[in-house]
């Protein structure tokens, strides 16, 4: 499992193949669990019936509306395909968008596959940006390998477009400026692009709408706003939502620390140092402005391609990092306020304890312990999906 595949396409099979078990296997649980789906498979589940009112109606119909970013609505209302059709379109671009991932940056079918069962990814399957957003992020990851300004500049436009955290590439091109070898032109450019998309996507949304604070006034709405953020932190549904969001902030500040220790150690690879900075910038900005609400990072974090070389870099750190990471993990849960009750205390730190069992199996590269850790994530991907396919939130 430890060979990478040369064909992208080969790639591109695996990922269609896991998708097709993984919605087989969740359609499976729910008959099983005697749980049934409202009127088929909820396609406009949560934040997917907000980009389909944009699409239909436009940005006018509701302020709350401007919070979301235009390319994948307006697409949606260009091309005028059902909820399932679009579906299905994104899950085509999201293939498309992994395969050309593992291929470029040669994924051994472990990590790969790794990448494929992760539970956040199920988004992709849905009418949601995030598969219009990973693709932009594959361009600009291969255009930061190849040092290719075209793939790299329409990454950062797709991005740009598509959600307001791309917002964050501006600083990330910053930093890549003054710690990264070489390329500086265009990085330069790049940060420029990101900060002329962002003004572009709000000035979109204004010439709509008729007020050119819309943007922000839909986020103040959502409870989003600069601010010091209350304890404990909490997440939107509790339970697994709390899991996965606090699971995500702690690898974005993981991902934070690496990023600060390659640039002691003058470790200047553009792409590593880009997915480290994306993704400990988006855990900050969440952090600044939701008030101790983490509701969405775990999407934010886990379900972009920037994951797919983050989870890499983590697992392969120097054992003195992992047992960092370890014990961080066990003092981690408490920010969560998981301390005031026995119960949830001792179901909190179980937890810790199963993702160090699980890190200590995949550290071990053997077949049989890599079939353990897969199984196990594809387990909770499956669950994932039930969730979401009985109109449930998740993340």
């Amino acid at each position: 499992m430890n060979d990478h595949l040369h064909k992208w396409w080969h790639y591109a099979i695996i990922s269609a193949g896991e998708a097709s078990v993984l919605f087989l296997c969740a359609v499976i649980l729910l008959a099983v669990t005697g749980k049934t789906m409202p009127e088929g498979i909820p396609w406009l589940v949560a934040d997917a019936g907000h980009y389909f009112k944009i699409a239909e109606e436009g940005y006018s119909s509701s302020s709350l509306l401007s919070a979301f970013f235009p390319l994948f609505p307006k697409t949606w209302s260009i091309i005028g395909f059902t909820p399932k059709w679009m579906a299905i379109l994104n899950g085509a671009v999201a293939v498309t968008s992994s395969a050309l991932i593992g291929y470029h940056f040669r994924l051994s079918l472990k990590y790969y596959l790794l990448w494929t069962v992760f539970p956040l990814v199920v988004f992709f399957f849905f009418p949601y940006y995030e598969s219009f957003f990973a693709l932009g992020v594959t361009a600009m990851l291969i255009g930061c390998f190849k040092r290719a300004f075209p793939w790299l500049l329409a990454g950062v436009l797709v991005c740009s477009f598509s959600r307001p955290t791309a917002s964050i590439l501006i600083p990330c091109f910053i930093l890549l400026l003054a710690f990264g070898k070489g390329f500086k032109k265009e990085l330069a450019l790049s940060s420029l692009f990101s900060l002329v998309g962002f003004i572009a996507a709000l000035s979109w949304q204004s010439f709509e709408t008729g007020n050119i604070l819309g943007f922000f006034e839909a986020q103040k709405e959502w409870g989003n706003e600069f601010g010091i953020h209350s304890m404990p932190m909490t997440t939107w549904g509790g339970g697994f939502n709390t899991f996965l969001d606090g699971l995500a902030l702690y690898f974005a500040l993981i991902c934070g620390g690496l990023f600060l220790y390659q640039v002691r150690k003058k470790q200047k690879d553009l792409v590593n140092l880009l997915v480290l900075a994306f993704l400990g910038g988006t855990g900050l900005l969440v952090v600044l402005t939701m008030g101790g609400e983490l509701f969405s990072l775990s999407r934010f974090i886990f379900g972009v391609p920037f994951f797919a070389i983050a989870m890499i870099l983590v697992l392969e750190t120097p054992s003195h990092w992992k047992k960092t990471i370890a014990l961080g993990l066990i003092v981690f849960p408490l920010l969560f306020g998981i301390h005031v009750h026995i119960q949830t205390f001792i179901m909190a730190m179980a937890v810790p304890v199963l993702l160090i069992m699980w890190g200590w199996l995949w550290g071990k590269n053997k077949r049989w312990a890599t079939i353990i850790c897969l199984t196990g994530v594809f387990a909770l991907q499956v669950y994932t999906l039930s969730l979401l396919l009985q109109n449930i939130w998740v993340a």
